[in-house]
């Protein structure tokens, strides 16, 4: 299932998202994150990335993650919310979360 040509995912063996990768004018708006080692935002006890602070017009889940975009197309990828905690290390993310 495609929802989104310049947004692939990479899949571990037990289904969880371990990649994420961005291409054409999505790779240049996460391009000054490059390197970056605190790149989550804590809220309520979920973790999220976000781009942009654009409104969400769509969302997308997909194993414990949902995908935010700010059209209906699915095409401006506004950031995603770790939504299922059980599949993925809390301790890991915490680490990943800015000061």
């Amino acid at each position: 299932m495609v929802v989104n040509p310049s947004l692939l995912l990479d899949i571990d063996s037990e289904g969880r998202i371990v990649g994420i990768e961005l291409f054409g004018i999505l790779a240049e708006k996460i391009a000054p994150l490059s390197g970056a080692e605190h790149i989550y935002t804590m809220h309520d006890e979920m973790f999220s990335f976000y781009l942009s602070s654009q409104e969400v017009h769509a969302t997308f889940v997909f194993n414990g993650i949902k995908f935010c975009f700010a059209d209906a197309d699915y095409q401006d990828f506004v950031g995603f919310d770790v939504i299922d905690s059980n599949l993925y290390e809390r301790q890991l993310l915490m680490q990943l979360v800015k000061p």
